[in-house]
């Protein structure tokens, strides 16, 4: 493709980035909420959003993951943030109280109970070739992943869910 499409995504990319020059405006603390604004667009903007770049995504595994299934993936993004503005008071010996006071819903106690579970099936169908022609060969991506999901559902028919890959449909299902 080239290096034209590379630096154009690379330029645009770095355009949603732009409004984090008002932390030099407003203030250090301005910067959550300036980020937490920005991943809520990128999440709509363009074409439905690409939200992939949420700060919550890289806390899977982390104490504070709970935060996500009682109030959402912005929820702990933001407190991922806060937590980030006060290592930085902390390391300048400097608290605000406004800062600290998100941390009191730590203590709050919070009990999740499992009610139900789901066996999922994921399916990786892999393309004929490698390379970045896969939409002229949409069709052959899409029967490669559904013979595969065929053999795996005659090992094991007990599935609730099937997971595919984002490009293994790239063709309309319903005129194919």
């Amino acid at each position: 493709m080239g290096s034209v499409p590379w630096l154009i995504l690379a330029l645009g990319m770095s355009i949603f980035y732009l409004p984090l020059a008002l932390v030099s405006r407003w203030g250090i603390t301005a910067y959550p909420l300036i980020y937490l604004i920005m991943e809520e667009v990128r999440n709509q903007f363009p074409f439905g959003g690409f939200g992939w770049v949420r700060i919550a995504y890289t806390q899977a595994d982390s104490p504070y993951s709970k935060i996500a299934a009682i109030a959402g993936a912005s929820s702990l993004s933001a407190f991922v943030l806060i937590l980030g503005l006060i290592l930085f008071f902390g390391l300048r010996r400097k608290f605000d109280v406004i800062t600290v006071l998100p941390f009191v819903l730590l203590f709050v106690p919070v009990t999740l109970s499992t009610t139900a579970t789901a066996n999922v099936m994921m399916i990786q169908g892999n393309v004929p070739s490698m390379g970045l022609d896969f939409n002229s060969r949409a069709k052959a991506v899409f029967n490669n992943h559904f013979e595969r999901t065929q053999e795996e559902l005659a090992k094991n028919p007990d599935v609730d869910l099937i997971l595919w890959p984002e490009n293994s449909v790239d063709v309309d299902p319903f005129l194919n």
